[in-house]
């Protein structure tokens, strides 16, 4: 069975550049590729000297030598030569819409099986396609794949789709534990209330030894209490509520140092300058962009991951990992989070949009080294539940039930 799979245009696989939808097509294909009865080819944006060589893998990229042609014509043009059996399209509707219509106009892709795997809502809202657009499309393909079920609720209720109108069917991203298990649990318990620089407050640039400032409970907490957001800096994600809740408990004099990791994309400026000038004077850091092979080592030197979403957060890739990490993770109780994290790995805020509530759950880890330590256990034996095995796995079962 032939399958090509079509990344999003711009970022490049291997995502030397970060991007969840990059990162974890980089995961799925390895799982994917190899398997008895699949030849999978990946078409994405990338390098030739960087493509990704596997047994059962064909990666094709688009790359500088092609700039007279766009992305998206250049996939239509692939997968018209290729003729697959099945083609999964990342995120892009209207793309999933082109090579439907290419389907109806009698070329050799009649037989061809068409999966749209939706990351979020981002790109079927009205500044993508018009909403008859995506209807038909989300109708017309032979399987709408969804990262959760908060999403697949959420698409459902917005297009008014029946269920027979669709195939839809609900696949969890996995994590690469290999690279992430276990490496909170592997620092050394320094003395109760040792103190130690931490990983650099606000303007130190130093990154700290991991052990300075470990208490003796449980996987070690340092003091201050290690925080880190990763994200993208925008106001959907919620990172001034966060800057707020460290203001809050740097007046109550509880200690906690804040890394912010991730890049402020151009159409949020302002949101970014807002934040730079919000972190004065606070134990926060902003490293901005941090690749994904550094992503592990950084969890390592923190404690808990926070994640403050204000809305519409389909799944949260770096849930899993940082609980992959033995991280505890404090998020929103919003969109799919709570399918990832739950009260035995973190701790759920309701009130996501009051400073003051991330304050008191962070407060609550800081001060119950118990708590925190159960947490970390619980972290990991959550994040055993989501392996890229089982969701290749997954995707496997659905090409060969649309090819009967």
């Amino acid at each position: 069975m032939r399958i090509a799979i079509v990344a999003p245009e711009e970022l490049p696989i291997p995502p030397v550049r970060g991007g969840s939808v990059q990162i974890y097509l980089h995961a799925l294909i390895k799982k994917l590729a190899g398997r008895p009865g699949l030849q999978v080819t990946l078409l994405s944006p990338g390098t030739d000297r960087a493509k990704i060589k596997m047994n059962g893998l064909t990666h094709e990229v688009h790359s500088r030598r092609l700039r007279g042609m766009g992305y998206e014509a250049w996939v239509v043009r692939r997968i018209a030569e290729l003729s697959p059996d099945v083609i999964q399209i990342e995120n892009r509707p209207k793309l999933a819409h082109r090579i439907l219509n290419l389907k109806s106009t009698g070329s050799g892709l009649r037989h061809a099986k068409v999966v749209l795997n939706l990351h979020s809502t981002t790109f079927v809202g009205p500044m993508n396609a018009s909403r008859n657009t995506i209807v038909s499309t989300l109708k017309g393909v032979d399987a709408v794949v969804l990262n959760s079920r908060y999403l697949k609720r959420t698409v459902k209720t917005n297009f008014g789709l029946l269920p027979s109108a669709w195939n839809a069917t609900v696949i969890y991203p996995g994590v690469e534990r290999g690279r992430f298990s276990s490496i909170n649990h592997s620092r050394t318990s320094g003395g109760e209330g040792s103190e130690g620089a931490g990983p650099g407050g606000a303007g130190s640039g130093g990154t700290g030894s991991a052990d300075a400032g470990v208490t003796g409970a449980g996987p070690g907490v340092h003091k201050p209490m290690r925080l880190i957001f990763v994200g993208r800096v925008i106001q959907l994600k919620g990172v001034l509520v966060l800057v707020a809740a460290i203001r809050q408990l740097t007046r109550q004099g509880i200690p906690v140092r804040l890394t912010i990791v991730g890049r402020t994309p151009p159409w949020e400026r302002g949101y970014g300058a807002k934040v730079r000038s919000a972190i004065k004077g606070l134990p926060i850091e902003w490293h901005g962009f941090v690749s994904p092979r550094r992503l592990p080592s950084l969890l390592k030197e923190h404690d808990v991951l926070v994640l403050p979403s204000q809305r519409r957060e389909a799944f949260g890739l770096v849930n899993l990992e940082a609980m992959a990490a033995g991280l505890p993770v404090i998020a929103s109780r919003v969109g799919g989070i709570p399918e990832v994290v739950t009260e035995k790995s973190g701790v759920l805020v309701d009130k996501y949009a009051s400073a003051a509530a991330f304050a008191e759950a962070i407060s609550r880890l800081s001060n119950n080294p118990r708590l925190y330590s159960t947490l970390c256990d619980g972290a990991l034996q959550q994040s055993r539940a989501f392996t890229w095995t089982k969701t290749a796995d997954a995707f496997e079962s659905l090409y060969r039930k649309l090819s009967k």
